[in-house]
């Protein structure tokens, strides 16, 4: 299958994602060692989950290739398991960084954003668990992603339990 064409701005963009996503952990991790240092790393902290957040949220948008042999029909699972959860997964990456940014700065609100990025990013990987188990092809493409999407599906259900779970919303 042949790729869209792209602007030469968006071909510049998916191209510096990868690197400023680099860029992002890297501050974050430098936010996190001043922090433990006792300086005040929580700005850098700050900006860093919302460039990982623009990065996972922009990385959603990102047109898919999907690689077929000559004369192979593709079907509805091989659209899922290639292009819809993996967009998906970014979404929920997006909206759960958010959300932790949101319990770090004592908002409200954060409850639901936590909760619906780590449930959704669950329920996509339960999804593309069963279409691995039934043998789907291609799914390596997605693999990044599912990579991605776990650290922070386990925090955000964690942050979620430890302040009430379900029992914030009676």
């Amino acid at each position: 299958m042949s790729t869209p064409q792209q602007s030469s701005f968006t071909a510049k963009l998916y191209t510096y994602l990868p690197i400023l996503e680099k860029v992002a952990i890297a501050i974050f991790a430098l936010g996190l060692i001043l922090r433990y240092m006792n300086v005040n790393g929580d700005t850098l902290i700050q900006i860093s989950l919302s460039t990982l957040a623009a990065v996972f949220f922009l990385s959603a948008y990102k047109p898919v290739t999907i690689e077929s042999e000559e004369g192979e029909k593709l079907g509805f699972k091989d659209l899922l398991g290639q292009t819809i959860l993996p967009k998906l997964l970014g979404i929920s990456c997006a909206v759960g960084i958010i959300g932790i940014q949101f319990y770090m700065l004592g908002l409200k609100g954060f409850e639901v954003m936590v909760m619906m990025g780590g449930i959704v990013t669950l329920m996509a990987l339960v999804v593309m668990g069963g279409l691995y188990a039934i043998g789907t092809k291609n799914l390596e493409s997605a693999f990044p992603m599912v990579l991605r999407a776990i650290p922070i599906m386990i925090f955000n259900i964690y942050v979620f339990i430890q302040h009430g779970g379900l029992e914030t919303f009676k």
